[in-house]
């Protein structure tokens, strides 16, 4: 599943929205975060980059699901936003 960060333009593959979180080292993160679902994420142009967000964060509308294919994200990463083809 591609997204598109509304605010950003940012374009990012999910590998889940349900990973879980495991934190011993201290009681208020185990308070706050364990039990909560997760979601994580990919910069589709940079796929080294993963991030972990709160899944309840990520559906609040900071996102929105995109139908691009694999051509689609190659033409963006070769040709940003703003680019005229025609032009060198």
């Amino acid at each position: 599943m591609m997204w598109r960060h509304i605010k950003r333009g940012g374009l990012y593959e999910v590998l889940t929205h349900s990973a879980s979180m495991q934190c011993s080292t201290h009681a208020a993160c185990e308070k706050f975060f364990e039990g909560e679902p997760w979601t994580v994420y990919r910069d589709a142009h940079h796929p080294e980059k993963v991030y972990f967000r709160l899944t309840a964060e990520f559906l609040d509308g900071r996102f929105k699901e995109v139908a691009v294919s694999a051509h689609d994200v190659v033409h963006e990463i070769a040709y940003p936003a703003g680019w005229d083809e025609g032009k060198p």
